[in-house]
């Protein structure tokens, strides 16, 4: 009894304290949308944040108006979302990890394991899954980079408005560091497309393939 009580009491002081690292000035008063959930349980919850988390080791994080962190149909998945509007979704698997800093951006991290979505930005989009170890990141404002259908997918975007797209086998690379552009690497294995321009629109689509623009 004793014992549950320790663990209890640990639990309680480690939610208040990520509480009042997540929401500056929150040392005792009621922080505004924050929600903490671990372990299958909801820690902490406040305003209008909604948070949730199953599995050993999993863990979800929200913070800002509306936003949405769920960690969950595995273990060792996290969630963080950290923003008006903010979703971040790691599931069906485990080790999954969806990250989102910005507002009225979406990441989600599943159906397998190892996956990673990151954004970094506003009304942006990162999606990894469909197989393993498939990493995608966003790092502006309006973009969507997407890794899946396959294992060891990177799709990355640096820029605004831009798309990059790594799918249908495995260790292929979509990477932009621009902005309007569009680049696309799958349907077979090994392949990768880099813009490093803005406007740039290019496909490595086979196996083994390599294009770039400029």
């Amino acid at each position: 009894m004793m014992g549950d009580l320790k663990r209890l009491a640990l639990l309680s002081a480690v939610a208040a304290g990520i509480g009042a690292w997540l929401i500056p000035g929150a040392t005792g008063s009621d922080p505004q949308d924050a929600c903490i959930a671990a372990g299958g349980s909801i820690r902490y919850q406040s305003g209008t944040a909604a948070c949730e988390a199953t599995g050993a080791g999993s863990s979800a994080i929200a913070r800002g108006a509306g936003s949405v962190a769920r960690a969950y149909g595995g273990d060792r998945n996290m969630a963080v979302a950290i923003g008006i509007g903010a979703n971040a979704s790691a599931f069906w698997g485990n080790g999954n990890k969806a990250t989102v800093r910005g507002d009225y951006s979406t990441a989600s991290a599943g159906f397998t394991d190892g996956n990673t979505a990151t954004v970094t930005g506003d009304h942006s989009t990162a999606g990894a899954g469909f197989g393993s170890a498939n990493v995608a990141v966003s790092n502006g404002d309006y973009d969507i980079a997407t890794a899946w259908y396959g294992n060891h997918n990177t799709a990355t975007v640096s820029g605004e408005d831009s798309r990059s797209f790594a799918f249908n086998g495995d260790w292929n690379t979509a990477e932009i560091d621009g902005n309007h552009s569009v680049a696309q690497a799958g349907n077979g294995n090994n392949d990768t497309a880099s813009a490093t321009a803005d406007y740039c629109n290019i496909t490595a689509f086979g196996s083994g393939l390599t294009t770039t623009c400029p």
